[in-house]
């Protein structure tokens, strides 16, 4: 029953046309590019909170009930991700409440859950992913507090430079990562999804920059005073 009032709610918002083309990518056929972005762990970042009362963990097993509230549905890739080579951190807020959380990994990585395909880095370079922050708290500043340490931590341990892979139909997300200061590399992965279950994809190169048009608006952090900048989740 609640599902079906789901897929009816979201008929409504996205009418029948919107929501055949939503089940027709869910479960039929869907083809997603993802793009590599790359910055500099030593380029300074957006302001971020100084003063708050959340509090940052590394994420383990004996934090995940502080994830119900908001982030419930991730709890059992949580686990996996726990349980791999990756590092996870969190910040919570006054109950206790996991409000936002990072990843990052220091090797190759393979993705199982999303676009089920390897990640691979060249050296010198970490690997950043599932980054979330609550709705309330998106706005606060709180991505650029996620990362901020982390980055500074990786750079002390010899990295030069962090990578995430950006689906080039999330605006908000490649958004975000040009006015945090990621710059293209030329290289994407392609991945397709038959009837939910069956998963291929293909590395590609490029030339020239694809993300131009967002660099030329008021997202560009080379634009803006690392001090005043403000993040956009």
């Amino acid at each position: 029953m609640t599902e079906s009032l789901t897929l009816l709610g979201k008929i409504r918002r996205k009418g029948l046309i919107g929501s055949a083309r939503l089940l027709w990518a869910r479960y039929v056929y869907r083809h997603d590019e993802l793009i590599w972005m790359e910055r500099a762990l030593d380029l300074p970042a957006p302001r971020y909170p100084r003063q708050s009362s959340w509090r940052k963990e590394r994420i383990t097993e004996a934090l995940l009930p502080a994830f119900d509230r908001y982030f419930a549905a991730y709890t059992s890739g949580l686990l996996s991700l726990i349980r791999s080579d990756s590092l996870g951190e969190a910040y919570l807020d006054a109950d206790g409440q996991v409000i936002g959380m990072a990843w990052f990994s220091r090797s190759d990585y393979y993705d199982d859950q999303t676009y089920h395909c390897w990640l691979r880095l060249p050296p010198g370079r970490i690997y950043q992913f599932a980054g979330e922050v609550a709705q309330p708290y998106r706005g606060t500043g709180m991505a650029v507090l996620l990362q901020r340490d982390p980055w500074q931590a990786f750079l002390a341990e010899g990295f030069s430079h962090t990578r995430a892979v950006v689906n080039m139909n999330n605006q908000p997300a490649l958004k975000m990562h040009v006015k945090l200061g990621f710059e293209e590399v030329g290289e994407s992965i392609h991945t397709y999804c038959l009837f939910n279950c069956l998963n291929f994809h293909r590395y590609a190169r490029y030339d020239g920059k694809r993300l131009q048009h967002i660099r030329k608006s008021k997202f560009n952090i080379r634009n803006t005073q690392p001090t005043t900048a403000e993040h956009h989740e």
